[in-house]
């Protein structure tokens, strides 16, 4: 996720734009524990994620739900191991909302 973040944020920080607009289009939080502790980032057991989006859908109301399940440094197989566990103990819940 660091890896990620440098990215998103590289230009902006580079041309010193630190103006509110330019913040809102990009992910809050410099780092991976930044993003958690906002609610930027989801991540955990199949239980961990499930849970947190159904607060966060309960909480927000959101109709829909775009995840980046192969980002940073990962490597495939990390990737492919959580899509497999995303699309077997998460979405069934999830989709129910």
């Amino acid at each position: 996720m660091d890896v990620h973040l440098a990215n998103l944020n590289w230009l902006r920080v580079w041309k010193k734009d630190t103006g509110l607009t330019s913040r809102l289009k990009i992910p809050h939080g410099t780092s991976y524990e930044d993003m958690v502790a906002h609610g930027g980032i989801i991540a955990g057991s199949p239980q961990t994620v499930r849970d947190e989006i159904e607060r966060q859908a309960a909480e927000l109301g959101f109709n829909y739900l775009l995840t980046y399940l192969f980002l940073g440094t990962m490597s495939l197989s990390d990737a492919m191991r959580s899509l497999e566990l995303f699309r077997a103990e998460v979405m069934p819940h999830v989709e129910k909302l």
